[in-house]
């Protein structure tokens, strides 16, 4: 999912200076693209993960391959305060999951 929303977003990114049909047209279409993707499966069962954390549980933070507590949400910028070891880290919603997801 992460892969989708980047690929939109390098999109948009690129067509930030087209002109304004093809632009409005990119970004229709990528905000459609997000829709679809928000309505899948694997994406409803994130969002009802991430709705169900709170401060001191333990998450797996995917982009740094390690275990976590939860420090702080911030639900409408849709990221969450993980401590890694002695480090502090923002990341967004959709780089954590299940700690229990990653164990063999």
């Amino acid at each position: 999912m992460r892969q989708v929303r980047q690929a939109v977003q390098d999109y948009l990114a690129a067509m930030k200076n087209a002109p304004k049909p093809w632009r409005e047209a990119a970004q229709i279409m990528a905000a459609k693209i997000e829709e679809l993707a928000a309505s899948t499966p694997l994406a409803q069962r994130q969002a009802a993960f991430v709705e169900a954390l709170r401060k001191g549980d333990s998450i797996y933070v995917l982009s740094f391959g390690a275990e976590g507590v939860i420090d702080r949400i911030r639900r409408k910028h849709a990221t969450i305060r993980v401590i890694i070891g002695d480090k502090q880290v923002e990341v967004g919603f959709d780089d954590v999951c299940d700690p229990r997801a990653m164990r063999p």
